[in-house]
């Protein structure tokens, strides 16, 4: 989850690898789907909408994704 105001996943990488600490594990191919904050807060706005009791969305478990799989050490490097 990353966007405006972002003091976790950004600020921590940058501070990482200024400091030499960032390690590459395994070949680098892993894929990542990382989420911008303005499409998980779409997706909750949309599920408060069509939240109510009996609604055939109650009670279900939902990946909330931008759906553009990428590797990881490839979004890492542009950041």
């Amino acid at each position: 989850l990353w966007g405006p105001g972002d003091n976790h996943l950004v600020p921590r990488l940058i501070a990482r690898a200024r400091q030499g600490r960032l390690r590459r594990v395994g070949d680098g191919t892993n894929l990542v789907d990382t989420t911008c904050i303005d499409n998980c807060v779409d997706a909750h706005l949309c599920a408060f909408d069509r939240l109510q009791p009996g609604a055939p969305c109650a009670g279900k478990a939902y990946f909330i994704s931008n759906d553009e799989p990428v590797p990881l050490w490839d979004l890492i490097d542009r950041m």
